[in-house]
């Protein structure tokens, strides 16, 4: 008899087992979450933020009734609560823009030396994940004027006002 050939077939049956548990355990340690998702997530909701803003600031005038710069200037500028806000026009048009996404609106401007943070639109808590989209807006005396805000800007002066979008998901 040939005991050479029966120790070839015991060699090649060892090493496509070899072969088979290394695929397996390659296949199965590759399956890890990793973090880059998560962040990848994060990305895409800041830039449907930003474009939010974005679109609502360089709108034509035919596309949407009033611009970002209009919207603001229009407040009223008392601190918004969870059940009323003080900018219902912006708060319609970003909801518009987002759809799903959950939002809240923060005025930030420079008044007597000091920075004022005031809650525009409150829907609820951010959560830890969420991120923040910012746009400057320049008010002008004539601006609040014509959109009936309540902004303090004498005639011959500017405020700078930084819109930030708190965006998050559920």
């Amino acid at each position: 008899m040939n005991d050479k050939a029966q120790i070839h077939t015991l060699e090649g049956l060892f090493a496509a087992t070899l072969m088979v548990l290394t695929v397996m355990l390659i296949t199965r340690s590759s399956l890890i979450i990793t973090p880059q998702s998560e962040l990848s997530m994060d990305v895409q909701l800041k830039q449907t933020a930003e474009d939010a803003l974005a679109i609502l600031d360089m709108a034509p005038g035919t596309a949407l009734q009033f611009n970002l710069t209009e919207l603001v200037a229009g407040g009223n500028m008392t601190e918004a609560t969870p059940q009323d806000n003080s900018l219902k026009p912006l708060d319609t048009e970003i909801d518009t823009q987002l759809n799903d996404i959950m939002y809240n609106v923060d005025l930030a401007y420079v008044e007597n030396d000091t920075l004022t943070v005031k809650h525009a639109i409150i829907h609820g808590a951010p959560v830890e994940n969420s991120v923040v989209a910012t746009r400057p807006v320049t008010l002008y005396n004539s601006t609040v004027t014509q959109a009936g805000g309540a902004w303090n800007v004498s005639s011959n002066d500017v405020k700078v006002v930084e819109v930030r979008l708190i965006a998050w998901r559920v």
